[in-house]
């Protein structure tokens, strides 16, 4: 299954854009539900929301109209503060936690490595690393004279790194359940560590663009309900706390419901 995922975004990289595909999650190929499965699986459904946030940017770029610079520079900058945040809290939180409860240091070194946030050891990494290291520049820089903002740029940044992000998207949920080899309580773990992710994200400025790239209908409606936290609070979330810049966040995937439309910027009526 990696291989097949890493084959087609390396050949649409090639030839038709860098368009990545989603990944299909083992809860829902495998019909399984032991606890490595489902970390696993939500694991895919979490790096779903940022394949389908940088398709949503891949895709829109080109058609932005120059009065929307503004709030689509900050809808790439909220994907790449999603991804940090995602990526901090495995390395800083996740990872050691797993290892100190195998017993095994070092056993999870190959995800942090592809991270890349030490020295780049193979060409995937410093690939990845340095592309989203340049990515992020480039919005920074264009968030303070949005009037300098160059689709063509940040497309032909992301056409650099898009095919190692998507081996290293499609790579660690597999790689998660190598640890079904070992005896612990897993799950409650990865919980917990996905409530703290969760609270480091900004309700009004990062977090919403989860909620605009998660998919509800993916796999049949299976991640409906997900992530598992009160109702009352996702609905607050959603439907509240989201509108402080929900200017930004019409360039999401779905709605904030998570029902998928089509792209703003690829709409007829989306005009000067």
């Amino acid at each position: 299954m990696t291989t097949t995922t890493t084959q087609t975004i390396t050949l649409t990289g090639q030839k038709k854009g860098c368009i990545m595909p989603t990944l299909p999650t083992l809860k829902y190929t495998t019909g399984k539900t032991d606890q490595f499965t489902l970390i696993a699986s939500e694991m895919a459904v979490i790096h779903n929301v940022w394949i389908k946030g940088w398709n949503s940017i891949y895709q829109q770029a080109p058609y932005i109209l120059e009065r929307d610079y503004t709030d689509f520079i900050q809808y790439c900058l909220a994907w790449h503060a999603c991804l940090e945040v995602h990526h901090d809290g495995e390395e800083e939180d996740f990872f050691p936690k797993v290892e100190e409860a195998i017993g095994k240091k070092g056993f999870l070194s190959v995800a942090v490595d592809q991270h890349g946030t030490s020295q780049p050891n193979s060409s995937i990494t410093a690939t990845f690393h340095d592309g989203l290291t340049r990515f992020h520049e480039y919005l920074l820089s264009s968030a303070r004279n949005p009037r300098s903002f160059q689709p063509h740029t940040l497309i032909h940044i992301m056409d650099t790194f898009g095919p190692a992000l998507h081996h290293h998207l499609a790579e660690e949920p597999l790689m998660l359940m190598k640890l079904s080899q070992f005896n612990f309580e897993a799950k409650a773990m990865w919980d917990k560590h996905g409530e703290e992710s969760m609270g480091k994200c900004s309700a009004v400025s990062t977090l919403p663009f989860v909620w605009v790239n998660l998919d509800t209908t993916f796999e049949g409606g299976i991640w409906a309900n997900w992530p598992p936290a009160p109702k009352a609070v996702v609905w607050v979330l959603r439907n509240v706390l989201s509108k402080w810049n929900s200017k930004v966040w019409r360039f999401g995937s779905t709605d904030l419901q998570g029902r998928p439309h089509q792209l703003l910027a690829l709409r007829p009526t989306y005009k000067a």
